[in-house]
């Protein structure tokens, strides 16, 4: 049986167990440790079928697994919706980019077309991978009759034969005997909804395992969506030969047998006069057809001269520097401000400005690359010019980040924090740290460095995010202003997940007693009826919140009685650090 056939049978066992256990453990929702527990089993799975293929372990971007994991297990850490869906997300993106092992540097040094890539690679092999695992990859023509599959095939004809036969005696046998009928009957008492159920989270499960894995074991280049790049530029590696380190293909071998490997010969760089580069060719320069060009730094199209880009980022730098100035008491007045005008609110003044200038700072990146990617730059003049106005128009976004969070804060003082507050602040702290990226990469001619430290920044926010725990964050804020007593919203905090549970029963003191008697009621009635709630489901978040209740049930119940404010300093609600075993 060839290599290629037996490690794709590997693939479809694989799949076809951790189908079974991603049935077994995600069907419990809403999701908690199940979720890390199958992601662990997929990751220990990918391993031991590289380790059968004699594959590196997903290449350089090996460690991106470890990342997935780790936010995997933020599902069972926080119970925020919000931030399940950014866990979820960094899962997606970082399963994805590990499955593409194409090039060395991998991901640390890639443009925008690699990383779209291998994206939608890993989005094609989700949904179709698969398909061509079985049909095209498993050459079920090679796999032998004998051993195994042979008693396996046997088995399958002997039951076959015998299922007709059970059913006409056991049917006789029912019919003979009331208690042997009935054991039978409660033996094939099937539920065909639950039965359907079942099998279609299987076989979910099951598809998209197999696609992955079969990104993992036999595609190494993934930008086409193909699994083999053009054999007309490339050479087949001897069976006898060490692989090459930036080889893109692997060639069968004893040692290595998954798929073709290729790699360009020692003199892959053509001379001038058949039209390509020559191996004593400058690395600043291309050869076609015997005519030396300049090479594009970068891989920039170049389409815009200096002279669109300075009237395009002078233009730029004019309005930015123009809002700055004219707008400057206004942008970081404040308080004062403010108080000193009769139209202006705070609404009006934090709000509109901060999701406004958001909004700016968003675009503004994505054009800049945009304007880099086309820009053709012929003279170091030219190179020293661009960068300068890139460079004031990137200081200038950093005094409208400055302003829009200025903007923010202002706002939470007098309003209070809420989710949507929280995380458009922290998508802001994600832009700036593109932006200073962006000045120590693509302004220094290390544009391909800058989608890496950009994904890295935007994981980086993502695991501060589940570390500061964003719902219980907003309810201590809220709770923690001068005016809360009065202006405590409860309401809104009720609609919080459990995360915020703890904080809540914390808070009942400073509530208004209305507000306070709704809060305790409503956490009486939902954790009070979760003590049954499915262990694949755990959460820490959900069990803290469990815990928190049960310890202060007595004063819950006593809350629900009050019709007065408290006191300033009342009894302190005791939360007592919970055990983190499920």
């Amino acid at each position: 049986m060839r290599e290629g056939t037996r490690l794709g049978l590997l693939a479809l066992a694989a799949a076809t167990l951790l189908g079974l256990l991603g049935d077994l453990l995600l069907r419990a929702v809403p999701w908690g440790v199940n979720a890390p527990l199958w992601m662990l089993a997929l990751v220990v799975g990918v391993g031991l079928l590289l380790y059968q293929a004699r594959l590196p372990l997903l290449g350089e971007g090996r460690w991106l697994a470890l990342i997935a994991l780790a936010f995997a297990g933020g599902i069972a850490l926080r119970d925020s919706q919000a931030l399940v869906a950014v866990n979820l997300i960094a899962v997606l993106l970082t399963l994805g980019l590990a499955g593409h092992r194409a090039t060395d540097g991998w991901p640390i040094v890639g443009g925008l077309p690699q990383y779209l890539g291998a994206l939608l690679s890993a989005g094609f092999h989700a949904c179709g991978g698969a398909l061509v695992l079985a049909l095209y990859d498993v050459r079920w023509q090679d796999v032998p009759r004998t051993g195994w599959s042979a008693g396996v095939l046997a088995a399958l004809r002997g039951l076959l034969i015998a299922i007709p036969l059970l059913m006409v005696f056991g049917a006789l046998f029912m019919a003979a005997d009331a208690v042997f009928s009935g054991i039978v009957r409660n033996l094939l008492a099937i539920d065909i909804p639950e039965l359907f159920s079942h099998l279609f989270w299987f076989g979910v499960w099951a598809w998209l395992t197999a696609g992955f894995l079969r990104q993992i074991l036999f595609c190494t280049i993934a930008i086409d969506g193909l699994c083999s790049p053009p054999k007309s530029s490339l050479t087949p590696l001897a069976p006898d030969e060490e692989p090459n380190a930036g080889a893109m293909n692997r060639a069968p071998t004893a040692s290595n047998p998954v798929g073709a490997q290729f790699i360009a010969p020692a003199s892959a760089a053509p001379d001038a006069a058949s039209g390509t580069a020559s191996p004593d060719a400058p690395p600043h320069s291309l050869s076609h057809g015997g005519e030396v060009r300049p090479r594009r730094a970068g891989g920039r199209v170049g389409v815009l001269g200096i002279v669109e880009l300075g009237v395009v980022l002078g233009l730029l730098d004019a309005l930015f520097l123009a809002f700055v100035l004219v707008q400057f008491r206004y942008l970081f007045g404040g308080a004062e401000l403010v108080q000193v005008s009769e139209t202006l609110t705070y609404a009006e003044y934090a709000r509109r400005g901060f999701f406004e200038l958001v909004a700016v700072a968003a675009l503004l990146l994505p054009i800049m690359l945009l304007l880099d990617w086309v820009a053709r730059l012929n003279t170091p003049r030219e190179v020293t010019l661009y960068r300068v106005l890139s460079g004031l128009l990137v200081l200038l976004l950093f005094v409208v980040i400055v302003s829009a969070l200025q903007r923010m804060r202002l706002y939470t003082d007098q309003y209070g924090l809420t989710e949507l507050r929280l995380y458009t602040t922290a998508f802001m702290f994600w832009i700036t740290a593109g932006a200073v990226w962006y000045l120590a990469t693509v302004l220094r001619d290390h544009r391909e460095r800058f989608l890496f430290g950009a994904m890295v920044a935007g994981l980086v926010v993502a695991a501060g995010l589940n570390a500061i725990n964003p719902d219980d964050l907003i309810v201590r804020t809220n709770a923690a202003r001068e005016d809360a007593p009065a202006r405590f919203d409860g309401t809104y905090s009720l609609r919080l997940s459990a995360d915020a549970g703890p904080a809540l029963i914390e808070a009942l003191p400073i509530m208004p007693p209305q507000q306070r008697v709704t809060v305790a009621r409503r956490l009486l009635e939902r954790w009070q009826s979760s003590q049954t709630h499915d262990w694949r489901s755990w959460n820490y978040g959900r069990w803290r919140s469990l815990h928190a209740t049960a310890a202060n049930e007595a004063t819950l119940r006593d809350a629900m009685q009050a019709q007065s404010p408290s006191r300033p300093g009342g009894s302190r609600i005791d939360i007592p650090e919970p055990d983190r075993r499920p």
